[in-house]
């Protein structure tokens, strides 16, 4: 078992089973990004780690059960634009009829605007883990 399968195993408010092994590695995998802190009342509240979330701070990711600072590279392959990003949040947890979640990936509002999909709201992102 790998020290991130020990630390996801360990950490509270994830999942406690599961095989993320996977996105751990420097491969980039697509992922269904949206975002907050447009108008929605986020901005400002408390994030799951514990600091104030700032929708004007490019660096917020929201992940459901990446490590708090897991550091992320961005890749919007619809503008090539890339930035790097850390999970200090969880999220999204919107859902379909059906039961699934339907997004992998919160950015900030200011993340969204650089990597070129504030307007279009949702959009697939590579993301790779950083060592």
């Amino acid at each position: 078992m790998s020290s991130l399968s020990i630390v996801m195993l360990l950490m509270i408010g994830g999942p406690i089973a599961g095989n993320y092994d996977h996105i751990a590695t420097e491969k980039a995998e697509t992922m269904v990004a949206s975002h907050y802190g447009c108008g929605d009342g986020f901005d400002g509240r408390r994030m799951a780690n514990g600091e104030i979330f700032r929708a004007d701070d490019p660096t917020v990711v929201a992940h459901k059960y990446l490590p708090f600072g897991t550091k992320l590279w961005l890749t919007n392959p619809d503008t090539g634009i890339s930035q790097k990003a850390v999970v200090k949040d969880r999220g999204p947890f919107l859902k379909d009829k059906a039961g699934n979640y339907t997004r992998d990936l919160d950015v900030s509002a200011a993340a969204a605007k650089r990597l070129g999909f504030l307007e279009k709201g949702v959009t697939r992102l590579k993301v790779t883990v950083l060592p």
